[in-house]
């Protein structure tokens, strides 16, 4: 089996592969020819073959929403490289690991009137979560030690996760080949996952605010689907003085749930009655406008905000936050309930009454 001669594509092929790369979709183009060469040599990964770059976008963001592993992209120089920006931007927003590779013309012929050439490093902006540059004309030890540091790093980036992009300049001749050999050409280490923990102080914090709020308020928005979050909020939804809100896009569909925010909105007749002592907030991309104005214009006693995609945000304009870049897995885990302070208040059942009052019309 033959791979391509260029020594920064092997080394960047193989630096994939040996940290579990298993899935790639190539819109195949000339400039991006020794990608093509130098992966289509192993026979373990699934390969696809996508001509129109928007569509193989949105193809490799649904195979890594369904592995919840990082899927590789492969497109050729100009324009190709932009027709990706819809999903990578969707994906910046799912936290959705894709390793986006772009091949390009050499950096001298950059601006220089050559064809299928624009301005790709660094071309998806704040959408990625890491961009970096690398070229064949680093072929020496050295800069073949500097590509694989920048490999590694938006492999590692992927995982947070979210896509990453490299931009690779690749010279002529671009079909040249040379034996692909039983062994890895490269010393490759398997880079451990980045793990988020959370402060003890904070576990002690969220659980003081937890049991000393009589109204609780959960609100869910856009997450992948996870069987054990739902197990753990059906077991604080048994709580009366919990009201747990989930969007369409929460993947978190149950009846012990308000899953229709803006009907329950509808039967509201006293406002201030369903503000919350304490609010937590799971996940990010939140759509109901009734729940956004309602919290918005009143103020929560302590607000819990759980995200790893925008861990910063502040969606609901609240003073008063804990934000903690973790999974709503992780936190939900930390939480536990004083079994004393349960079912001291209805204001959960208030919601769903809300919501049944809703149904019924």
């Amino acid at each position: 089996m033959k791979t391509s001669a260029k020594k920064v594509v092997q080394l960047l092929v193989e630096e994939l592969l040996s940290q579990g790369i298993e899935n790639i979709v190539f819109s195949p183009g000339s400039r991006s020819a020794p990608l093509v060469i130098a992966f289509n040599a192993f026979e373990e990964i699934n390969k696809y073959v996508i001509l129109d770059e928007r569509s193989a976008a949105f193809f490799a963001l649904g195979i890594a929403l369904e592995s919840k592993k990082p899927v590789v992209l492969v497109c050729t120089s100009g324009s190709a490289a932009v027709n990706y920006f819809p999903a990578i931007t969707e994906a910046y927003y799912q936290g959705v690991p894709l390793i986006v590779l772009t091949a390009d013309r050499p950096i001298r012929l950059i601006n220089q009137g050559d064809g299928q050439t624009i301005m790709q490093d660094n071309v998806f902006g704040k959408h990625v979560r890491f961009a970096g540059s690398i070229s064949d004309e680093d072929d020496d030890a050295e800069g073949l030690n500097t590509c694989k540091y920048q490999i590694r790093e938006a492999y590692q980036y992927s995982l947070h996760p979210g896509p990453v992009h490299l931009n690779i300049h690749l010279s002529e001749p671009l079909y040249e080949q040379t034996e692909l050999s039983g062994k890895l050409k490269f010393s490759h280490t398997k880079l451990a996952t980045t793990k988020r923990n959370i402060a003890q102080n904070d576990t002690i914090q969220l659980n003081a605010l937890w049991n000393n709020a009589a109204k609780k308020m959960i609100i869910i928005g856009q997450l992948q689907p996870c069987v054990e979050t739902e197990k753990i909020l059906l077991d604080l939804a048994c709580d009366t003085g919990v009201a747990i809100l989930t969007e369409n896009i929460s993947n978190q569909n149950n009846s012990n749930f308000i899953t229709s925010i803006e009907r329950a909105f509808s039967q509201m007749i006293d406002r201030n009655e369903f503000v919350p002592e304490l609010l937590i907030v799971l996940g990010s991309s939140f759509v109901s406008k009734s729940l956004k104005t309602f919290l918005r214009q009143h103020t929560v006693s302590a607000t819990i905000i759980v995200d790893t995609i925008l861990p910063n945000a502040n969606t609901f304009s609240q003073d008063n936050c804990l934000n903690l870049n973790c999974s709503p897995l992780e936190f939900l885990t930390l939480i536990e309930p004083d079994e004393f302070k349960m079912n001291q208040t209805n204001y959960g059942s208030k919601w769903k009454q809300l919501d049944y009052q809703g149904q019924s019309k």
